[in-house]
């Protein structure tokens, strides 16, 4: 026996009295396509940048020649399709009646692609504080700060001076997507499938519709399935994707077929029987002439999974997820996630599986997958 393999079939977020909310989404792209599971189905958001009260609308600014005194800005919520519209909202809700901010502000989007906050100066005779600081990291708000999504990273305050340039470019606002599962459901892996994410990808879980302080929050690995293999099984209703892909030049964010469930891992592993095949989908042709001509397209990998050796619980363990996925009912398979934990495979089932007995006590339990590319 050489690996352990996951099959991945039961999906929580796909259930039928699952809910989805996302922070936005370009019609044409619904949110609807996450629960559908043709892998090329996603939902994107909105281009540009989607601010949500209590999730990314505030700023805290600290002024005050005599008293510095720490002020909270908010943000009107909306979508902002350019990032000047975003700076020119922003220095209005800055200038615009908190009565302890004494400098006129401004922010601009620059040619570079980044967000710049900056103000007059006041009194020469201010402190650096009272000169204004921008508290990314302090007050009270941070947990709803729109830092992050305009280049300036929640890190540390920030003072000194009276021109503030983000250090990193932003072309859109971070994005989630949350379930409500119905009721507390088991979950030991979280995958997020076909995606642009080129940032960072967080899978958070918690026991209420609240997410300021939710119970689980922890990085996701991957790239173009992005994944979360939990140390232990937990059980939780309300669970949310949070995407930081706000430096991609593209604008948008999207993103298909969520799993948010439980693994099967049957003991022992893999026959060394087993399989990985890849079919080319690419075809040559020829021209009246004889010259051969090659239409090119991708290629799809195709295995025969075989465990020898089951007793009667992990047979009808299999034996269940195999009725349950049926032909052409997709799910992820994980072949040796111990040492490649990257390398899920969204897939279906091509034939039915064969179930032999071998030995008195011992099944043989096979079945054939390709990999699900369209």
């Amino acid at each position: 026996m050489d690996v352990t393999p996951r099959i991945c079939w039961q999906n929580w977020s796909q259930l039928t009295n699952a809910t989805l909310t996302v922070s936005s989404e370009d019609s044409a792209y619904p949110k609807a396509w996450l629960k559908d599971p043709l892998r090329s189905k996603v939902w994107r958001s909105e281009t540009g940048w989607t601010i949500t009260t209590g999730y990314n609308n505030t700023i805290n600014i600290t002024e005050g020649s005599s008293s510095p005194t720490t002020s909270v800005v908010y943000i009107p919520a909306g979508t902002y399709a350019t990032g000047a519209l975003l700076a020119a909202t922003i220095t209005t809700a800055i200038n615009g009646g908190t009565s302890t901010i004494e400098n006129t502000w401004s922010c601009a989007y620059t040619t570079s692609y980044k967000f710049k906050l900056y103000h007059n100066g006041g009194s020469t005779t201010m402190s650096s504080t009272a000169d204004g600081e921008l508290n990314w990291n302090t007050g009270g708000s941070v947990a709803a700060s729109i830092g992050p999504c305009i280049g300036f990273p929640l890190t540390s305050d920030i003072s000194g001076t009276t021109s503030y340039t983000a250090p990193n470019v932003s072309y859109q606002s971070r994005q989630w997507c949350e379930f409500d599962l119905g009721a507390d459901r088991n979950v030991n892996v979280v995958f997020l499938h076909h995606n642009n994410i080129t940032g960072s990808v967080k899978i958070q879980a918690h026991t209420c519709n609240v997410w300021t302080a939710p119970t689980l929050s922890t990085s996701m690995s991957g790239t173009y399935i992005w994944n979360t293999w939990m140390t232990s099984t937990v059980s939780y209703r309300y669970w949310r994707f949070e995407i930081d892909n706000t430096q991609d030049e593209s604008g948008v964010t999207y993103a298909g077929v969520p799993f948010i469930g439980t693994y099967l891992e049957p003991s022992p592993g893999l026959s060394i029987r087993h399989a990985e095949d890849y079919i080319q989908l690419s075809e040559i042709g020829f021209a009246s002439n004889g010259a051969p001509y090659q239409d090119e397209n991708e290629y799809m990998r195709g295995y025969n999974h075989v465990w020898v050796g089951l007793d009667d619980t992990e047979k009808d363990k299999l034996k269940q997820a195999i009725e349950f996925l049926r032909i052409g009912r997709p799910f992820f398979f994980s072949i040796d996630p111990q040492n490649d934990p990257d390398g899920v495979v969204y897939s279906i089932m091509t034939q039915g599986g064969s179930i032999q007995k071998v030995g008195a006590d011992y099944w043989q339990v096979s079945m054939k997958t390709e990999e699900a590319i369209g």
